[in-house]
């Protein structure tokens, strides 16, 4: 599936490339929304990890964190989805204090907003000082429009970092 995108029932495949593309619209928005003084980014694993590396890349952000939150028992399955994320790898208290010393702005990346319970809820929880949430995706569905996206579908999507789907 690598260099295609194809939808297999209601299941759409994303390319390597439009990922990049997605996260260049990103930072295009930032730009035109003048958020650009970001120094910190926090990837939510597993999905938003490589998306929340190339924005780091791509705004030379130096300071990125992960945490690890899941929101379904089965990655593949919507019915197996939880009441409410569990987080499995937490950042510091002392992470948080740096982070809110930093003059300027954090970003809570995710790559997809189903519901928007899992960015939403990260965003309640750590309560930076100033921090903007963004999805590469967002379900037209989803309850919590992060202010930054990429695109907004209906079907299942499948990212190229997913190799067993």
């Amino acid at each position: 599936m690598h260099g295609t995108k194809q939808q297999v029932s209601d299941k759409l495949y994303i390319t390597w490339e439009e990922v990049v593309s997605l996260c260049e619209t990103i930072c295009k928005k930032l730009e035109q929304e003048g958020d650009t003084n970001i120094t910190n980014i926090i990837g939510i694993s597993r999905g938003g990890l490589i998306p929340a590396t190339t924005l780091a890349q791509m705004l030379n952000v130096r300071n990125v964190y992960s945490v690890g939150v899941r929101s379904y028992m089965d990655d593949g399955d919507y019915d197996t989805r939880l009441k409410e994320p569990i987080i499995y790898q937490d950042i510091t208290r002392d992470q948080i204090k740096v982070i809110n010393k930093k003059e300027g702005i954090t970003l809570i990346v995710d790559d997809i907003s189903d519901q928007g319970t899992t960015l939403k809820y990260i965003a309640n929880k750590y309560k930076f000082d100033d921090c903007r949430c963004v999805s590469l995706f967002i379900k037209s569905s989803t309850c919590f429009i992060p202010r930054y996206r990429g695109k907004t579908t209906l079907e299942w999507i499948v990212f190229p970092w997913e190799l067993n789907n």
